[in-house]
């Protein structure tokens, strides 16, 4: 369902995502309901450098990723206001720790006593830690009865992109094989250790770097939006959702913090609110 789209370069990392999303619903089977109107992407600290991109299921219970992200905002808001007269002290891995016990340890652990195996959710914490020089991405997961991290995605000195969602489409253009690989050659009798060495033979010879550490934000936005607009446009026909689907993309640096450049407006009354394109690229 959903795609998203991190691109890290020396300035700082941007993020896309596209708004179509799958929640459970117990009252139906398969147990999924789409919509097309999710918000992806997530302001965490009010424009200061961080923010988080979320894949997978929509939400935990009745509560949407972007209401526990809201409440995430919250209570780094009301931790920074503590550490008067010296706030803004949260690193990246920090608030992904935070992000993980509110989201796995608080709701879903007393949401689901008996997780659904079908649950997948991902959440990705992006930014600038105090007094870091680069930008770090922190990440959980959280499928079935186990929640994976925080772990770095891209440590130290590594840029480029990384996607996560239906990873298929992007998976063919940018590695150079299909998602399913290591499955189809454990199944034709190639043992573990086999099927690792063709797979990263395979993305050493096919996989194409787009991203080079020095590029600008504005071209990180421009790659960011091409392959997140792309790849659906390339999937397969689904379950059809009742409203169409948007795109949101924002930016982080040091200089500017968080900043949207696709932003869709939220309204009550219009569920097909159209996208506005900020002016953040060519604002004086």
């Amino acid at each position: 369902m959903s795609i998203v789209i991190s691109v890290k370069t020396s300035d700082g990392i941007v993020l896309a995502a596209n708004s179509l999303t799958a929640y459970l619903d117990s009252g139906t089977l398969p147990p999924r309901r789409i919509l097309s109107n999710s918000h992806r992407i997530f302001d965490l600290t009010n424009g200061a450098p961080t923010g988080a991109i979320a894949f997978g299921i929509g939400g935990i219970g009745a509560d949407s990723i972007s209401m526990l992200s809201d409440m995430l905002r919250d209570r780094l808001k009301s931790e920074q206001e503590a550490e008067k007269p010296n706030p803004g002290n949260h690193t990246v891995e920090e608030i992904a720790r935070q992000a993980r016990a509110l989201f796995f340890d608080e709701c879903y652990r007393k949401t689901y006593p008996q997780p659904p195996s079908e649950f997948a959710l991902g959440y990705r914490v992006c930014g600038l830690s105090a007094n870091a020089s680069l930008p770090q991405i922190w990440e959980f997961t959280i499928e079935g009865t186990t929640c994976t991290g925080p772990y770095e995605v891209q440590p130290g000195g590594t840029y480029g992109i990384r996607w996560a969602g239906e990873n298929k489409i992007l998976d063919r253009l940018l590695l150079g094989q299909a998602g399913g690989l290591k499955t189809s050659l454990l199944e034709r009798g190639y043992t573990k250790e086999e099927v690792d060495g063709i797979y990263h033979e395979i993305i050493s010879r096919l996989a194409y770097s787009v991203e080079p550490p020095f590029a600008s934000t504005e071209s990180a936005i421009n790659i960011a939006r091409f392959l997140v607009e792309l790849a659906p446009s390339l999937m397969a026909p689904g379950p059809v959702a009742q409203t169409r689907e948007f795109t949101e993309i924002a930016a982080i640096t040091r200089a500017e913090g968080f900043r949207w450049i696709l932003q869709r407006q939220s309204s009550q009354n219009d569920a097909n609110a159209p996208a506005k394109l900020l002016s953040a690229l060519n604002r004086q």
